[in-house]
């Protein structure tokens, strides 16, 4: 096979597909694609898929005529392959607005993943910034790591808040620091994120009130 039609079919078989309000037939077809992308046993690529309900549930299914009994009599590596089908399908469909609920069917041997659209999540994690040392040369370097964070997080949907309480109240921050296990240093930032609306943003001054 020729390098450049090589090169071709694989960017096609690799392709992002940016489609939006794939629903149905076609939004299962699009998961079914991108689960067929996950690592397999010598790339066997031993899986059958079956869309049900209109796209509302994906079965796995083993592709028997493409075991390998010689190094895997057992089929264990044949379902593990199936399990990396799985979770590709299930990231997929949550880049879609899907979560998906995976089942394994004994009598059948098949992979059931089960969607339904993703609830808006609240706040689940927080995350705190500590400066190397507790001067002003790293506490802006505090600032400019909170920022990356922020930036990289705005990209990819996910809010994020303060909740400097436990560092704003000084007889508290030790008592903090000490409960997460920061020893000598000083928490600068507690900031919690996740998924969850859209809140009015807030304005600025303008450039000319800042400038000197």
């Amino acid at each position: 096979m020729p390098d450049a039609f090589y090169a071709a079919v694989c960017a096609d078989t690799w392709r992002l597909d940016a489609r939006s309000g794939l629903d149905g037939a076609a939004l299962g077809q699009e998961l079914v694609r991108c689960a067929t992308l996950a690592p397999s046993s010598h790339n066997t690529q031993c899986w059958k898929f079956a869309l049900e309900g209109n796209g509302r549930s994906i079965a796995i299914l083993p592709d028997l005529a493409r075991r390998c009994p010689a190094v895997d009599p057992d089929d264990h590596h044949l379902f593990v392959s199936l399990g990396c089908a799985a979770e590709n399908l299930i990231q997929a469909a949550l880049a879609r607005g899907l979560t998906g609920d995976v089942r394994f069917d004994p009598a059948s041997d098949a992979v059931r993943v089960a969607l339904e659209p993703t609830r808006a999540q609240s706040s689940s994690l927080f995350m705190v910034f500590v400066g190397q040392s507790a001067d002003k040369a790293h506490w802006v370097d505090v600032g400019r790591c909170y920022e990356r964070f922020a930036l990289q997080a705005t990209a990819l949907g996910i809010r994020n808040a303060f909740l400097n309480q436990p560092v704003e109240v000084r007889s508290l921050r030790p008592q903090f620091a000490a409960a997460i296990g920061l020893a000598d240093q000083r928490p600068d930032l507690v900031v919690r994120f996740g998924r969850g609306p859209t809140m009015p943003s807030s304005l600025r001054r303008p450039v000319q009130a800042v400038m000197f």
